[in-house]
């Protein structure tokens, strides 16, 4: 069961196991495209480890709201186009959902 109370996420604990989710923000979001087959890691910002249940749960949870998630730096909302970090499997924010990538590349 999961309760939303203004931007944060709070999950019942016999729901779910958490685990920890990398987020990183890519400085190139904007020209990201769901074609791409990888991301140049080189590139990326680690912006947070989360202990969290889901993608979606790590993406919820660093959205700017009413309040930044990130009060400190202000970091922008995670978007299409940043890349998370979940059991060393990375996946893009696409469109509508995660694409795990296919191949990491360190330039």
């Amino acid at each position: 069961m999961k309760y939303y109370v203004r931007h944060k996420l709070y999950l019942c604990q016999a729901c779910s196991q958490k685990t920890m989710i990398k987020v990183y923000h890519n400085p190139e979001f904007l020209n990201y495209s769901s074609s791409k087959s990888s991301i140049d890691m080189n590139q990326l910002i680690h912006v947070a480890t989360l202990d969290v249940s889901s993608l979606e749960d790590a993406y919820i949870a660093t959205q700017n709201t009413d309040e930044p998630w990130q009060p400190e730096t202000f970091a922008r909302s995670t978007s299409v186009g940043d890349v998370m970090e979940k059991d060393q499997q990375f996946y893009v924010v696409d469109n509508c959902g995660f694409e795990p990538l296919k191949e990491v590349r360190n330039v």
